[in-house]
This record gives C-alpha cells, structure tokens and sequence, in this order.
C-alpha cells in the first residue's frame, strides 16, 4: 500500500480535494463540490459579516461540525444523534424558488450533503420545509420577505390574493417534489399539505384545518410513488441542473430501477440530463413552466 496524502482546498465558491501517492506523486483521486456557504454570501468578507451575527456560525455550519458551547460537537459521527432536522435544506430550497440561488447552486448544496454526513445519518435526515420553529411553507413561498424580520403585530396581519397563494401552491408542488425525491425521511408539518398559512410561533400552530385542498392529494400520491419504490428509499442520488432555472434528481440502484425528477421554476423549456450514471443515454424532455415532474427510467 502506498503512502498516501490527501489535500483539501476549501475556496469561495468550491472545495476540492486530492488524494495523492507521496511516493510516486501520482494524482490518484479527485473530487470536488460547490462550497454550501454561497447562499450566506458571494465572498469571504460577505460571510465573515454573517458569521458574526447572533447564531451566524451555527448558520454557516452543518450537523457534521456543529459547534455549540464553546465545543466542537460530533454529533454525526455515531454514539449521538440518529439524525436531524434538516433546516439548511428548507433554506437552500427557498432561496432557489425565490431567486436568490440557481439550479447550479442547489445541486451543489444537495451534493454538499451526499458528501458532508456519513450514508446512514445522510439517509436519515428529516428533510422539511416546515416545523413548529419557522414559517409556514406556504407562507414564506407567497412572499420574498423574511418573515421572521417582521414583528408579531406584522405577521399577524398577513394577507395574501387568491393569485398569490396559487402562485405559492405551485411552488409548494415544486418543493415537496424535491422533498420526497431526495434521500432522506420527507418530514411534513402537520396542515401543510393542507396550504395552511401562519408566520412564525404562534402563528405556525393553528388547530389543524382540513380544507380539501388539492395539495394534499399531491403529497398523497408522492407519499405513495416512494412507499411503493425502494429505490427512492434507499437508493443512490445524483443531482444536475440542465439549466439555471431547472435542477434534476436521478435515483438509482444496482438492479436497473432509477428514476428521474425534474423541477423548473422558471418559464418551459427543454432539457437534456445526462444519465450515464444509471446506464442510460441522455434524456431530453420538455418542461412546462413553473412545473415538477416525475418517471420511471
């Protein structure tokens, strides 16, 4: 065996790292990811200001080196945490639908994860949109502002038109999608499926309402297509974005079952995905606007 040195370079934008034999300086492997960090800000200084805000490192860091009290926690690495919640993941997704990242970015922080947690917490993650400790999810997509900014007599009075909460009900299609697409445990907050709407705490715990909304018959049939398919259990993910509006999900397993979804925020268009990593050749597809989709490869 030969001896062996890895390098890692931590850049703005990318980390990298190299896996080399010291003896013959042979380049033996590389790998490389977006750098997470981008959606606190384009450049160091940018990230150095969020960093220094009340809970800003926490922010800036995930459940792999977590640090609190003073200490650097390993929370991920066995003997602690079994999982979990996966707030930079609601992040990341808002962000994207709102335009403040692109499908470039999203997959990035999507394949940050793959490679960030070890497999069995990365496969137990409670990926949510919504909880107890945030805004609705179809609260924070009918509106860009942050809504915890905003005071309790402000969130109060929230309204939104029928138009904007069907603009919101579309997005909230897009992301629950990408919810039970990713690996991981889909983690729905009870009225959400609903389109049940409310800012922060209080106003995030209503009594539940059943509304009929068509929504929950969109989660109902997400909920089964991945009960009903082990490979978007347990299966690998690869994660692309054909374009800067459209990010695609393929999940796969060594037997020949895969699967391919794709989410556009933006107008329709077409898109060529790359699926040699489940053996097949490229697919190209049209997507309509503001529109997910799904299918069996």
């Amino acid at each position: 065996i030969p001896l062996c040195g890895c390098a890692i370079d931590i850049g703005t934008t990318t980390v990298t790292g190299v896996l080399m034999d010291l003896e013959s300086g042979r380049l033996l492997a590389k790998a490389s990811s977006g750098n997470g960090q981008i959606r606190y800000g384009a450049d160091v200084i940018n990230r150095i200001i969020e960093q220094s805000k009340p809970g800003g490192v926490k922010k800036l860091q995930d459940a792999i080196i977590k640090e609190s009290y003073g200490k650097r926690r390993r929370y991920a690495l066995g003997g602690a945490l079994d999982s979990v919640m996966n707030y930079p993941f609601r992040t990341a997704v808002l962000d994207f639908i709102h335009c403040r990242s692109d499908a470039p970015a999203l997959r990035d922080f999507l394949r940050s994860q793959r490679l960030n947690y070890p497999e069995p917490m990365y496969y137990s993650l409670m990926n949510l949109l919504g909880s107890h400790d945030v805004e609705r999810i179809l609260t924070a997509l009918a509106t860009p502002a942050e809504i915890k900014t905003l005071s309790r007599e402000q969130q109060a009075a929230l309204s939104f038109s029928r138009e904007e909460l069907a603009l919101a009900e579309r997005r909230e299609r897009l992301c629950a999608l990408l919810q039970f697409a990713i690996p991981g445990v889909p983690s729905v907050y009870y009225g959400d499926e609903q389109g049940m709407c409310g800012g922060g705490d209080p106003f995030n715990r209503a009594p539940f309402a059943d509304r009929g909304s068509p929504l929950r018959d969109y989660y109902a049939a997400l909920a089964a297509l991945r009960n009903e398919n082990p490979v978007l259990q347990m299966g690998e993910a690869a994660f692309f974005a054909p374009t800067a509006e459209v990010l695609a999900v393929v999940r796969y397993d060594g037997t020949g079952n895969a699967f391919l979804f794709l989410l556009n925020r933006g107008e329709a268009t077409e898109v060529t995905v790359d699926l040699s990593v489940c053996g097949r050749t490229p697919l190209t597809a049209q997507i309509g606007a503001l529109e997910g989709r799904w299918q069996r490869l």
